[in-house]
């Protein structure tokens, strides 16, 4: 028995001598400026972008009016700015493809009522129906701390989390690898392109990959819980927000989404602000693409959401100090 255990111990350590060589040779070896590594996974993500820009900004130690958690359409749709013009200080903690599950991993790692008086939650029915997968890949290789980086990585879940770790690893001796260009401030990402003006073709390409149709994954809808469980154990103030959809979405999509958070938004008593069909904007004019606003229809839609929010008395008072 003992012969065994050290013939098993010799084998995972020359598995991982293998691995740890063959991995270093790989991120050593470079093609057109990057690690040749990040070639081989379309998970293993070169350090960067607007993620990468986000989290070099944030300071969790600083205080805000508003926080704001969610996929893409949190964080190219509300703008940090026009929450200043009105007097409240907001950054942006959107990132690509955020699941519910990130969220949370963000929300209490990053957030409490000691920093934050308001947080707002994007709720939509893509960040309910992914595995967080390509999020966490984001988040692993872009987030400052290595500590939240490690917690998302070990809630996926999944053995190639191992890669994305040792890929930070690696990269964190190094400085990022690109830009976004489109990223402002707080967190906040600006586009100025519009449907009107895509091609018809290009249009059709991206409906055919729509997947607004899929199951929601019950694995999210138990992190939303948790989410609002935080926040009521915390005494943090949130407001969940569905973003505007394009006039063409379906209300039956939207029912569905509903039929499932609906229990857990009734259950903790949190506000529902339900923009996805109730929208003034154009689909043509103030979305960029499929799902996202331009800015000017960001601006229509935070200076509405900003209105409502002071008619129900939803946002923190201006004149108290946080």
């Amino acid at each position: 028995m003992k012969k065994l255990f050290y013939t098993l111990l010799k084998f995972i350590l020359l598995t991982f001598l293998i691995y740890a060589a063959i991995f270093i040779k790989m991120y050593i070896l470079r093609y057109q400026g990057h690690p040749l590594i990040c070639y081989t996974s379309k998970y293993l993500l070169w350090k960067g972008g607007d993620t990468y820009q986000k989290f070099q900004e944030f300071t969790p130690e600083k205080k805000y009016d508003i926080f704001i958690l969610g996929s893409s359409l949190a964080y190219r749709g509300y703008d940090p700015r026009i929450f200043k013009s009105a007097d409240y200080s907001a950054f942006n903690l959107g990132t690509s493809n955020q699941s519910v599950k990130n969220s949370y991993i963000l929300l209490k790692n990053y957030i409490s009522s000691e920093n934050c008086r308001l947080l707002i939650f994007d709720i939509n029915i893509e960040a309910f129906q992914t595995d967080g997968f390509e999020s966490t890949a984001d988040l692993t290789q872009n987030l400052k701390d290595d500590k939240v980086a490690f917690d998302a990585a070990w809630h996926q879940y999944d053995i190639r989390t191992l890669n994305m770790l040792s890929l930070r690893l690696f990269q964190k001796f190094e400085g990022p690898f690109f830009f976004d260009s489109s990223y402002v401030s707080n967190g906040f990402l600006e586009t100025f392109d519009s449907l009107s003006a895509m091609s018809k073709s290009k249009r059709k390409a991206l409906l055919s990959i729509d997947r607004l149709d899929s199951e929601i994954d019950e694995t999210q809808l138990c992190y939303f819980e948790k989410l609002l469980d935080y926040c009521k154990l915390h005494k943090l103030p949130v407001v969940l927000v569905c973003h505007p959809c394009r006039k063409d979405y379906t209300a039956e999509l939207h029912l569905k989404f509903m039929k499932k958070v609906l229990p857990l938004i009734r259950k903790y008593k949190v506000e529902l602000l339900d923009y996805s069909l109730q929208h003034p904007l154009n689909s043509a004019h103030h979305f960029y693409d499929l799902y996202h606003l331009n800015q000017a229809g960001v601006e229509i839609f935070d200076d509405r959401l900003i209105g409502e929010m002071k008619k129900r008395k939803l946002l923190p008072n201006t004149n108290c100090q946080h």
